[in-house]
């Protein structure tokens, strides 16, 4: 129970999140066991983000990844599959404008279609 009041007390509302974060999962080749299961999970539960090769090889593909995180919960390799930070000013593959640098929550990003006035 005090790790439950702990995650509780140290949580963060979804109106404080950074908007203009943008991660990408990433497939280490060298820990991974070809067993498919990050993959098998995404084509059935998520967005249908990672390819995979003739010779097993599984890749994401940024184009389609939301960052969703359900490769890294089905894969069976602790670190196999991390969420990597596009760095700001990079161009974001699966929305198309570039990465902002600047905090933004809901309250004052651009999507906010009930007045966000910066950005």
């Amino acid at each position: 129970m005090t790790t439950l009041l702990g995650a509780v007390r140290n949580g963060a509302g979804w109106y404080d999140l950074n908007l203009n974060r943008v991660t990408r999962a990433r497939i280490d080749q060298v820990a991974c066991i070809a067993r498919g299961r990050c993959y098998a999970a995404c084509l059935d539960t998520s967005h249908q983000a990672i390819n995979r090769s003739e010779n097993s090889d599984f890749d994401v593909m940024d184009d389609e990844s939301t960052a969703c995180d359900v490769c890294i919960n089905a894969h069976p390799v602790e670190g196999g599959i991390i969420m990597q930070t596009i760095a700001p000013g990079t161009i974001d593959q699966r929305t198309g404008p570039d990465v902002k640098e600047h905090y933004a929550n809901w309250t004052i990003h651009s999507d906010n279609p009930s007045g966000a006035t910066t950005e």
